[in-house]
């Protein structure tokens, strides 16, 4: 069981397997509009802002609030972002 081996075959076996079923997300543009996953759906239309590691990306949510979220997390969409600042949200209901 658990013992070091001597060559990396089974490695290179397994990953081929892994692999075969997988596919490489594209890289977001900053501007792109994408939705958010969260609880399992797609909620929340988000705007990249930023690349910040090989996955990870920084967005703007369309209520202002900024987050850090993995590719995987991000579905691009071809909707439009548009931004709700407070003051416009305090305008409308006065």
């Amino acid at each position: 069981m658990n013992r070091k081996l001597r060559t990396k075959l089974p490695d290179i076996k397994q990953k081929r397997y892994y692999d075969h079923g997988s596919n490489q997300l594209k890289p977001l543009e900053t501007t792109d509009t994408v939705r958010v996953r969260g609880d399992g759906v797609w909620s929340e239309k988000a705007q990249v802002l930023a690349r910040v590691a090989p996955n990870s990306y920084l967005v703007e949510l369309e209520r202002g609030k900024r987050l850090r979220r993995n590719r995987r997390h991000l579905l691009k969409t071809q909707e439009r972002f548009v931004p709700v600042h407070d003051d416009d949200e305090r305008k409308r209901f006065v």
